[in-house]
């Protein structure tokens, strides 16, 4: 029994799409409003994306800059064989999104704003009749669906004949009522209705129409055209089956039918067809404006009613001579294999004349001579009349549309630059462009179209056309990149693998700028594991687990990726302190700013770092200037104490630290204010042992817990200088816990609103708007999109100057950088008016009367001057005589309470002016770059930070309130149940289960994240809620504004294990006997590292835990190399800019590590990775452990290599075969060439490589330890495995290479190592050689289908013994002296070495014949399983016995399961599991062509077998699936895997279902609810503990990287 389980989710970007899908297009000149989502693809990942842009940049110059932000993700349970959108029919319709799986499968999905999530509108089931098959059992080619332009109806071909049709749902009835209360169309309520859901397109019931009736066959592609009153299906189907070879006897196969779709009749006239189309010809592209282009593999050809055109890309097309006779004299001088080299080196590049396409001979050939593949290439429109192909060797070829009445004229091409191998495209706008990639990252480009009379650029060796006009674009080659067509990348790897050759066209030049691109680590072709090393240069740190080094890309974007799961910081220092806590702080002088250095990328250097000893219940007071001195007097500081919390307030004037009796408030060394705990509570309140157990400083406010569960909340006043109390927040907490004593606090925490998205959704829900105007992709963008006269405008508004000093009208410095401040215009009658129009609009949004909530803001103490309200006011007027003392004057306090209220929101309900000017840039097809730059920025402004306070209660209730009036704007109740909706008002519908009662939470958070770089696009826009509750579980939240709430709030699930213990305390010395442990768990920081500037939460703890912002969301990224950390804090000074600080113990010793983030690590991807660009292929990797490189095969093109002469004589037809492959090859201009490189971690660089020889392909490396025979010492040795093949014919050869690696003396004393590297034996064999490896000192080959084992003398290897395998070896792995091997299409053989004898025997094999990819062993204690991956996407799990009947005394391997994984593995890696027990265990790590990482592993002992068998079975049915899947039929589909489909055929009983147990369902469990793991745990005969127990056993015992 195993377990599998996919830690890392596939990378590559199979389909990618273009929707509307969670908002309607906004009819705005702001394009940036309009653009739509990115629907991507991952295999089985289906992911949504939004493109943000910068605060503070105007239309033209935000696209520029925009980036992708992550809306939601969704694993399938399925692989998406198609996907295509179905637009909808009204301004205010969504579109919806349909999704094909196999064999015939279709689902229609939506966005649900009220659960911010996918619904499933409709499933569709073609497979329950089999005459649909007619007879066929296997379709290689999977469904595939496309849709109407107009949104008018779906079709779907299934089985190669059949197409089924779906209509889509009428609207105009709800179209009509919408645009009745909507008459400007942006989603507002109108004031004649109350609410508006947006709906989304959907279809009805679907009818499946039979081709194969119409004389239509074998299909290959369907499209919807372009300008028909109804829609018109355009089908590519080939009349008669051929193949290149039999071009002679039946050409021009292929055909075109158009069908004109009428689903209300369910007829289907066909109105135009077209026939005599190329043989290879594989799309149709329809064009905007009618009709569809025809790509086949060396021409483009265009086709509408009544006309056709066609353009030929390749000299291939065209026809050539026709080859004279070989007539051979045997009695002749010449031998026949010499004229028969001779023949076929007059035509190697040669096309027969009956072979070319008719179509060629009318088309335009201009373009023949650039000698373009179109094979497998993708299409994006860029405008009506240009669209960019992408080729497969990663060029795009822009092709131009001449257009005249509707029809395409004529066509011309221009090839242009590579940015990669893209496998799917589409345009976001007119100047954005997605590409999607499997081989590469995929990129966001900014296409320009800049407007040129005149040609510019430099000469060069490019694809030029000299027989046609000067008007024809020409491809450049130069070292630079020409003024043509450009690409910037802004990132180092890119920039050294973009391509020089430029793309210039005479009346329109193309800029592309990538600016931004998701990470794409496939596919992984091989990968080792190696020794850690530091990724910072000239770093000998070598902490942390070891590190998976993959080989993935392709080309120019070829590169080794160094994974590692958890976060290793780069160590700068290491000092032995017993530190519980530590806290770096500013301090700036409040009248001049001086006091801080600053740093223009990091921000102001830290000026002091509090240290809390738990030993001695004291606080060490540092100075961190440039260099860290302990302070011999602290000064002001309390020392005497342990210091709970300590922060900065009023712009890093003022330094809090909290103590557990009290707050001390300081200047830099000078005391302001000492506030004891019994003057901070009421004296009637304050008991001795209440004492402050935490504390959340948000610039002004300071928020205190106490033991006793009560809070109190102060805030900073700038003109006193000091902490004044908050009467009115201070009274609304004290008053809920005197009602209540049940209410007692357990958690609080500060949030403050830097972006505004809280404070615009809450004015936004308050003016009662729509769900897409109340959740707009500006006031997600932040507050760049505040303007005069929109939601959440506060009065006027003014950004000011970062320069500026002085009051609040500065600029003030949180966290998450500079964020400019406002200024608030006064009326005549000062800010009385302002305070009561407040007070009135918050009252009236709270369901107060206007009259109610001034009264109360009065009695609070809130006004300024009190006398001028009334007799209201005074009735509360007065304050205790001590709290004045504290609190500093009523004036004052009032004052600070006045500058801290908001301003009123000021909306019209009258909806704007349709010809009013709206700031921005319009962004028409008309308008050239030109005239929107002319047209000047838009005038967007930056809101008010509103803060607010969160509480969470005993009871399970929490509580969000608007500082500094405490008005409630969110409430839950029974929060811990882990729901996964939060709405406002709720609570969770199942009472908790008894063991679960007492759980309450013991720490929230409540964080949003700016850009890394100020203005930029934020890190994470919309807030996160983090709760860590009393067993350790952490719940996340990420907030989102459904349609008629104010708030709400969904589940995020983590790549973490939530139910870690985060909250046990790390070992380390004894606290002393009064210390007060802090009880801050989760601490943000922001700007963390150098390179790439990192916010977000870092979780304290026995199992540290990162939680980094990235694309709208949070990533986890475990740290378990410094062991428990019990305090953390950033820290930035010269010593260590952009670093941190954290405190715990490792290894048994308690130290203080000062770090910074790993450099070149790229940090917002699911597990932390290093690129390597190798500008070339790679292949292979093997770590060679005697001297920490990393010997990589590598192949990239370069010039053609001479092949070697023929041997004279020979067969006849060999002859012929090498002499057309050699003259082939010289007509390239380019071969790939492979090479050995020798590679140093931590640098990466290349210090040693090896060409291999002409036409030889580089298959296997290992380094290995081979026993010399004659003098019986163990040599170590890196093993090169080759093949050289010389065309179809000829037989093919192999090599072995052995090179030894030698350490060279140093030159000095801090110089690297140095390493020699020479090549000691070579030796042909008659075949290629796969794989190798080593046993028992002996080297075992696999040469062809021949298993072979040699010894090593020094000089020369010896045969001896081998074993004859069916048809070709393709994988190879061993243990001790046995042996398993995977035949390409026979399965695998288990064979045992014995030395004695010099034997090869066999064992066991599989006879079901699958197509072998990959195999490995899996060790569990004594037993030994074999595992093996097929082509069929299965990995099979086996074991031997001859001792069973089934086995047939041992002759038969015995299937335990089977899994469908849906990617194809690659590579098994064996890793030790990290078992408690002394069982020895591996598990197989495995690698796939998606770029997705996993592992199988055994299961820890036999208990866990059938509870999790038990698991595997409800959580198929516990909780809906994305797409309405299933999981079991997705994982059992090999079951219906056929031998066709290279997934082997089962002859025995059929396989156990549950013979490996699926990990992703499994571990699914722990994001469910309390209640749902209560209900499936007592389903299973267990407990949730014991299964959440069960979950963590396996996470540490696989954690390897």
């Amino acid at each position: 029994m195993a377990l599998y389980h996919e830690r890392h989710p596939s990378t590559g970007i199979t389909h990618c799409s273009r929707s509307y899908f969670t908002h309607v297009p906004r009819q705005a000149r702001d394009s940036t409003k309009s653009l739509p989502d990115v629907i991507v693809v991952r295999s089985n990942l289906l992911q949504i994306y939004k493109v943000r842009v910068p605060y503070d940049k105007s239309d033209a110059a935000s696209l520029a800059e925009s980036k992708l932000e992550q809306t939601a993700s969704f694993p399938l349970a399925g692989l998406v064989d198609s996907m295509a959108v179905l637009r909808g029919r009204s301004s205010s319709q969504k579109d919806a999104l349909l999704l094909t799986f196999r064999d015939a499968k279709l689902s229609v999905l939506d966005w649900d704003d009220n659960a911010h999530t996918i619904h499933t509108s409709s499933l569709h089931y073609f497979e329950g009749d089999p005459s649909l098959r007619m007879g066929r059992t296997v379709f290689p080619m999977g469904p595939k669906v496309v849709t109407d332009p107009q949104g008018r109806c779906a079709a779907v071909l299934i089985f190669h004949t059949q197409l089924a049709l779906l209509p889509a749902m009428e609207t105009e009835g709800l179209e009509l009522d919408l645009m009745m209360d909507d008459p400007y169309g942006e989603g507002v309520e109108g004031p004649g209705r109350a609410s508006t859901e947006l709906v989304s397109a959907t279809v009805g019931n679907s009818y499946v129409v039979n081709l194969a009736k119409m004389g239509i066959k074998k299909v290959r592609d369907v499209v919807f055209l372009h300008k028909y009153n109804e829609p018109v299906l355009l089908i590519l189907h080939e009349v008669e089956p051929t193949w290149p070879a039999r071009y002679r006897d039946a050409k021009d196969t292929m055909a075109l039918a158009a069908l004109s779709v009428n689903v209300v009749h369910k007829r289907h006239p066909r109105i135009w067809e077209a026939s005599g189309l190329p043989s290879d010809t594989f799309r149709l592209v329809p064009v905007l404006t009618g009709g569809a282009l025809a790509l086949s593999q060396n021409m483009i050809t265009y086709h509408t009613q009544g006309a056709s055109s066609g353009l030929v890309v390749n000299s291939h097309a065209l026809p050539g001579k026709v080859p004279e006779k070989l007539e051979i004299d045997v009695e002749g001088d010449v031998l026949p294999a010499q004229l028969a080299a001779e023949h076929a080196a007059k035509y190697p590049d040669n096309v027969h004349p009956e072979s070319a396409p008719a179509m060629a001979a009318t088309s335009d050939h201009s373009a023949a001579q650039l000698m373009l593949d179109l094979s497998a290439a993708r299409h994006v429109w860029l405008s009506k009349s240009s669209v960019a192909l992408l080729l497969k060797s990663g060029r795009l070829l822009l092709a131009h549309l001449t257009i005249e009445a509707g029809m395409v004229k004529q066509m011309r091409v221009e090839p242009s630059l590579n940015l990669g191998v893209a496998s799917c495209g589409c345009q976001l706008g007119s100047n954005l462009v997605f590409l999607g990639s499997c081989l590469a990252n995929s990129l966001l480009v900014h296409v320009t179209h800049l407007q040129e009379s005149k040609k510019r650029g430099r000469d060069g060796d490019g694809f030029r056309d000299t027989a046609v006009s000067s008007k024809r674009a020409r491809l450049e080659a130069t070292d630079a990149p020409g003024p043509g067509t450009h690409v910037s990348t802004g990132d180092k790897e890119e920039e050294e693998s973009k391509q020089s050759k430029q793309a210039l066209v005479t009346d329109r030049l193309l800029s592309f700028k990538v600016v931004d691109k998701l990470m794409g680590i496939g596919p992984m072709r091989d990968m080792a594991i190696g020794d850690p090393v530091s990724s910072a240069p000239g770093s000998h740190d070598r902490r942390g687990p070891h590190q998976l080094v993959a080989c993935s890309g392709q080309g120019k974007h070829g590169a080794l990726t160094v994974l590692r799961r958890s976060l290793v910081p780069e160590l700068i220092v290491q000092v032995p302190q017993e530190v519980k806590g530590v806290w770096a702080v500013h301090h700036a002088d409040a009248q001049t700013d001086t006091g801080m250095q600053l740093d223009v990328q990091g921000g102001p250097h830290h000026s002091f770092m509090l240290m809390s000893h738990p030993s001695s219940a004291e606080t060490k007071v540092l100075e961190t200037g440039d260099a860290m001195n302990q302070l011999t007097d602290a000064g002001a500081f309390v020392t005497d104490a342990p210091t709970i919390c300590a922060g900065n307030i009023l712009k890093h004037t003022l330094i809090v630290q909290v103590y557990p009796t009290g707050v001390k408030v300081v200047a830099g060394l000078e005391e302001v204010q000492d506030l004891p705990i019994q003057d901070i509570l009421p004296s009637m309140e304050w008991r001795p042992q209440v004492v402050i157990a935490a504390a959340c400083i948000a610039d002004p406010y300071l928020l205190l817990h106490f033991s006793d569960g009560s809070a109190v909340l102060l805030s900073g006043d700038e003109e006193e200088g000091c902490l004044i109390g908050q009467d009115a927040a201070n009274q609304a907490l004290q008053a809920d816990i005197n009602a209540d004593p049940t209410l007692r606090l357990t958690a609080a925490t500060l949030y403050r609103d830097n972006s505004g998205w809280l404070h615009q959704v809450q004015s936004a829900h308050s003016a009662h708007l729509s769900p897409a105007q109340s959740e707009p992709e500006a006031l997600a963008e932040g507050p760049a999109q505040m303007t005069p006269g929109a939601e959440g405008y506060d009065g006027v508004v003014e950004v000011e100057d970062a320069g500026l000093e002085g009051g609040q009208e500065g600029v003030t410095q949180g966290a998450t950088g500079v964020q400019p401040a406002v200024k608030q215009e006064k009326t005549d009658d000062g800010s009385q008016h302002m305070q009561e129009e407040q007070q009135t609009q918050a009252a009236s949004s709270s369901g107060q009367a206007p009259s109610t909530a001034v009264k109360d803001g009065l009695q609070a103490g809130n006004l300024k001057e009190q006398d001028e309200v009334g007799p209201s006011g005074e009735a509360d007027a007065q304050t205790s005589t001590a709290s004045e003392a504290i609190f500093g004057s009523e004036s004052a306090k009032t004052e600070h309470d006045s500058r801290q209220q908001p301003t009123a929101d000021r909306m019209s309900s009258e909806p704007p002016d349709a010809s009013q000017e709206l700031p921005g840039l319009a962004f028409t097809d008309n308008q050239t770059p030109q005239e929107e730059e002319e047209a000047g920025p838009s005038n967007q402004q930056v809101p008010n930070v509103q803060t607010y306070i969160v509480l969470c209660r005993e009871q399970g209730i929490m509580q969000i309130f608007a500082l500094p009036e405490m008005q409630l704007i969110f409430s839950y109740s029974n929060v811990v149940e882990g729901p996964l909706l939060l709405t406002q008002g709720g609570s969770s519908p199942t009472p908790l289960a008894a063991e679960q009662a007492q759980t309450h939470v013991t720490e929230a958070r409540l964080e949003s994240f700016g850009p890394t770089v100020v203005p930029g696009v934020p890190a994470c826009n919309r807030p996160v809620l983090l709760l860590l509750l009393s067993d350790g579980t952490l719940l996340t939240y990420q907030a989102f504004h459904p349609p008629h709430q104010p708030l709400a709030f969904r589940r995020v699930p983590l790549d973490w294990t939530p139910h870690m213990t985060l909250t046990q305390e790390p070992p380390g010395p004894v606290p002393h006997p009064n210390a007060v442990q802090p009880t801050d768990r989760m601490q943000r920081f922001d700007n963390l590292g150098e390179g790439s500037a990192w916010s977000g939460i870092f979780i304290l703890g026995a199992k540290p835990l990162w939680l980094l912002a990235s694309r709208g969301k949070l990533v986890a990224h475990p740290m378990e190399v410094e062991g428990a950390v019990a305090g953390f804090s950033p820290f930035h000074n010269p010593s260590c800019p952009q670093g941190f600080v954290t405190t715990g113990m490792h290894d048994k010793a308690c130290s203080l590590n000062i770090c910074q983030m790993p450099a070149e690590v790229q940090l917002g991807t699911p597990w932390p990775l290093q690129r390597v660009a190798m500008q070339a292929t790679p292949h292979r990797v093997t770590f060679y452990p005697e001297a920490g490189l990393y010997v990589v095969l590598l192949s990239k093109d370069g010039p053609h290599k001479e092949w070697l002469e023929a041997e004279e004589g020979g067969d006849m037809h060999a002859a012929y075969s090498y002499a057309l492959a050699k003259e082939s090859a010289k007509i390239k201009p380019k071969e790939a060439g492979y090479e050995v490189r020798l590679i140093r971690p931590g640098t990466w660089k290349g210090i040693w490589s090896h060409a291999l020889g002409p036409a030889e392909d580089a298959l296997c490396v290992k380094a290995m330890q081979l026993k010399n025979a004659k003098t019986g010492e163990s040599e170590p040795v890196v093993a090169v495995g080759t093949c050289q093949s010389f065309g179809e014919d000829y037989p093919g050869t192999g090599r072995v290479l052995f090179f030894q690696i030698t350490r060279k003396p140093a030159e000095g004393s801090e110089a690297e190592e140095q390493w020699a590297t020479n090549m000691i034996y070579s030796r042909e064999f008659r075949g290629p050689v796969t794989n190798l490896t080593s046993l028992e000192g002996y080297i075992i080959l696999t040469i062809g289908n021949r298993l072979e084992t040699h010894q090593w003398t020094g000089s020369n290897l010896l045969r001896t013994a081998f074993f004859d395998a069916p048809i070709l070896i393709s994988s190879l792995n061993v243990v001790k002296t046995y042996i398993i091997f995977g035949d390409v299409h026979k399965g695998i053989y288990f064979v045992n070495y014995r030395d004695q004898g010099k034997q090869l025997n066999l064992l066991s094999k599989d006879f079901d014949n699958s197509d072998i990819s990959a195999t490995e062993f899996v060790i569990n204690g004594s037993q030994l399983h074999f595992l093996a991956a097929d082509e069929g996407l299965n990995v099979r799990l086996f074991r031997y016995s001859n001792k069973t009947a089934l086995s047939w005394k041992g002759q038969k391997l015995l299937p335990l399961g089977c899994l469908h994984t849906g990617h194809r593995v690659t590579r098994f890696l064996q890793q030790r599991v990290n078992s408690t027990d002394a069982i020895n265990r591996h598990a197989a790590v495995f690698a796939t062509q998606a770029g997705s990482l996993g592992y199988i592993t055994p299961l820890l002992n036999e208990s866990m077998e059938p509870l999790l068998q038990k698991l595997q079975r409800q959580m198929v049915v516990a909780q809906p699936q994305p797409a309405g899947l299933n999981p079991a039929a997705f994982r059992r589909r090999f079951q219906r895997s056929s031998k066709s489909l290279a997934g082997g055929q089962h002859f025995g009983k059929p396989l156990p279902a549950e013979g490996i147990i699926d990990g992703t369902s499994v571990f699914d469990y722990q994001h469910l609810t309390r209640s749902q793991q209560a209900v499936i745990a007592k389903a299973c005969d267990s407990k949730p503990s014991a299964i959440l127990n069960v979950l963590t056993q396996l996470t540490n015992a696989n954690a390897f990287f």
